[in-house]
């Protein structure tokens, strides 16, 4: 993060920390959909992800007055909403090989966490040049890498066949990695590598 951008994000901070409303729906804006990505990565729902994502930010407004500075804000709600993760993968009923597989993972490495986080704050930044992708490929990729659904419901939702939603994913793909490669965002392509194999 460069100074400007790190004295700007701490500006937002303190106006939270103020009590100003206006200040809080921007960082709930600014934070909500990647957490809701790291919180779905570690669930597998979507729907209860964006319900912890919500809450992590909320318990921010309620704590407001303690935190100064932006990294400490950012720090907070990734490891509330991990908690908060953790939590709900315990208490289901129906844990899949994967949840306990991260919940071990959560217990007996952090650095685990750490590279959860750093794939999410990716994800959402390699999401954001979407707006370049045509229309049509941007909502299937949306639908299965934002919603979590898979090709099948996808499918189902635009009346298409399997097959379109696969062809679909792929030109959009193909309109994404010419974004990244157009912006020189080579760092990113190690994710992109990771999520046409999805």
């Amino acid at each position: 993060m460069s100074t400007s951008q790190s004295h700007t994000e701490n500006e937002l901070i303190l106006r939270v920390a103020s009590g100003e409303e206006a200040a809080f729906r921007i960082l709930f804006h600014r934070y909500f959909r990647r957490l809701c990505f790291f919180a779905h990565s570690l669930i597998e729902n979507m729907e209860d992800a964006k319900d912890i994502a919500q809450e992590s930010l909320f318990q921010v407004w309620v704590r407001r007055e303690y935190f100064d500075d932006a990294e400490k804000v950012k720090s907070f709600l990734y490891i509330t909403t991990r908690n908060s993760s953790f939590n709900y993968i315990k208490a289901s009923k129906r844990r899949s090989d994967r949840h306990q597989e991260i919940a071990r993972l959560m217990e007996d490495d952090t650095d685990i966490i750490q590279t959860y986080i750093a794939r999410e704050e990716l994800l959402h930044k390699l999401l954001l040049e979407l707006e370049s992708v045509p229309p049509k490929y941007a909502g299937v990729l949306k639908m299965i890498f934002i919603q979590g659904l898979s090709h099948e419901k996808v499918a189902e939702s635009l009346s298409i066949p399997i097959a379109t939603v696969r062809k679909q994913k792929e030109r959009g793909l193909k309109f994404l990695q010419a974004a990244v490669l157009r912006k020189k965002l080579a760092f990113f392509l190690l994710l992109y590598e990771g999520i046409i194999k999805k």
